[in-house]
């Protein structure tokens, strides 16, 4: 279990560098858009978050982990280069594209992985 908790950590560290990625681009006083993007760019991560909690096999444990390491270093990685290195003045459009993108590739990706966390425990013999 030490790849699930791993994969929460590694969840959670993300979020929370994105909403400091996103604080650090915002204008003070914040508005209620802004909130709204802030609050679409870590759903990704919530829905991870829950994915992670799900899975209980080995197989699915280990294939959530890559899906984690996929989803939270494309999401960082493409963040920090917009922000920080190519300072690209359309950072509102990353916040609103880059969810979208994880969104699509954990929605893609959760089905095989669900299905591969009830294939696996249905193979299970049952407790007495």
């Amino acid at each position: 279990m030490q790849i699930k908790q791993t994969s929460r950590y590694i969840t959670q560290f993300s979020a929370a560098l994105t909403i400091a990625i996103s604080l650090y681009s915002l204008n003070w006083p914040f508005s209620a858009a802004d909130i709204s993007f802030l609050l679409w760019a870590v759903s990704p991560y919530m829905l991870l978050a829950m994915l992670i909690h799900l899975v209980s096999n080995k197989t699915a444990i280990t294939s959530a982990f890559i899906i984690t390491i996929l989803t939270c270093t494309t999401g960082i990685g493409t963040l920090i280069n917009i922000v920080f290195i190519s300072k690209e003045p359309q950072v509102a459009l990353a916040f609103s594209v880059i969810p979208l993108w994880q969104w699509g590739a954990l929605i893609v990706l959760a089905i095989p992985l669900t299905l591969l966390n009830v294939i696996k425990n249905s193979k299970r013999p049952p407790h007495h």
